[in-house]
């Protein structure tokens, strides 16, 4: 059964213009992209996101995507019934959904994660009991708690000087090597 748009407007236009709402979901990468495949889906993403005034914070990798939406409710309804229709996107999972008073995020903030020592280190010291990121391993309350904190270290390193985050990194190297 395929859900059109166009159904889910005339439910969906008749009350909630005005509620903000966070969504938060993930789901398996359907499809193995090339990186400049992949840039142009999110350069394509960003502009309709941009346009539709949505806000959201994206985690990837090659095999799964985490992301928190921001808009009002008819508009996260529709992202909703795109993402089912999403070849992309399999055993999508709606984590969590709330109204909110204000935004989180600010524009698109995408992460893509690596298997390099930070990303690994901090997904298994602090949120997922082996170092593949995969969310669906990771506790409801946690996947919050994780994308909060993928998107304050990437926020915090933008601020920072590049001699203070050398020392970071040099003191991030010594605590791995300390607890292999």
């Amino acid at each position: 059964m395929k859900i059109t748009i166009d159904h889910a407007l005339k439910i969906d236009n008749r009350h909630g213009e005005d509620v903000l709402t966070s969504l938060t979901y993930m789901s398996r990468n359907n499809e193995q992209k090339s990186c400049i495949e992949l840039t142009r889906i999110l350069e394509k993403s960003l502009r309709n996101n941009e346009k539709n005034e949505i806000t959201s914070a994206l985690i990837i990798n090659e095999k799964y995507f985490i992301q928190t939406i921001e808009r009002s409710r008819p508009k996260i309804n529709q992202l909703v019934i795109k993402l089912i229709n999403d070849h992309r996107h399999f055993a999508i999972n709606l984590v969590n959904t709330q109204e909110i008073e204000q935004r989180r995020w600010e524009g698109f903030s995408m992460k893509y994660l690596t298997q390099n020592v930070k990303d690994e280190y901090c997904i298994l010291k602090h949120f997922s009991a082996t170092a593949d990121f995969n969310p669906y391993l990771m506790e409801k309350d946690r996947i919050k708690d994780f994308i909060d904190s993928i998107f304050e270290n990437t926020e915090a390193r933008a601020h920072r000087k590049p001699e203070l985050e050398l020392e970071l990194e040099l003191e991030l190297e010594l605590e791995l090597e300390l607890e292999l």
